[in-house]
């Protein structure tokens, strides 16, 4: 509880700028990592590569 208790501390006594630039960061990790699509075809090129491997 107290590492929770830590991070949301410090979280909440970030600057603005430094929690846009996080928000805008996770973002577009979330878009390139896990948004349907992106995650399809990064899904489909490993088993790709995975069946050209002798």
């Amino acid at each position: 509880m107290a590492g929770t208790i830590e991070l949301l501390t410090r979280w909440l006594n970030l600057p603005n700028d430094d929690k846009l630039q996080m928000r805008q960061n996770a973002q577009a990790c979330f878009l390139s990592r896990f948004e349907i699509h992106q995650a399809t075809e990064s899904f489909l090129k490993t088993i790709q590569s995975c069946l050209l491997q002798p």
